[in-house]
């Protein structure tokens, strides 16, 4: 159940965020951030719901390749150098996300007898 939650809640975050890309003078970074954040997502829901996505490989390599984007983007974006009260909120609440993608991938071999 708080997977489910949890999916949702990120949903509407990534929502919420879509129109100020589009709004906003965006830079590819941005673009390339939602893009590892809506596979995330995706991961996300075939993990909550129990629904095969992809198969198991492909999460096996974007599992580390989102954990590293993220590390990236903090380093890009300088929040490594000062720890913010927000920025902690921030990792607190994605850090169930990176987690979520790797559980995804290394169990999702439970998932594929089950294809409704």
């Amino acid at each position: 159940m708080f997977w489910k939650i949890y999916f949702l809640f990120l949903l509407a975050m990534i929502g919420l965020n879509v129109p100020s890309l589009l709004i906003e003078k965006s830079q590819l970074v941005d673009y390339v951030d939602l893009f590892f954040c809506i596979i995330g997502l995706i991961a996300l829901f075939g993990y909550a719901f129990k629904k095969k996505i992809l198969n198991s490989t492909f999460w096996k390599l974007f599992a580390p390749a989102f954990v590293l984007w993220e590390l990236f983007l903090l380093l890009y974006k300088n929040q490594l150098v000062e720890i913010k009260p927000l920025i902690i909120i921030s990792l607190i609440i994605a850090i169930p996300g990176y987690l979520v993608v790797f559980l995804y991938a290394y169990r999702s071999v439970h998932f594929e007898n089950n294809t409704r």
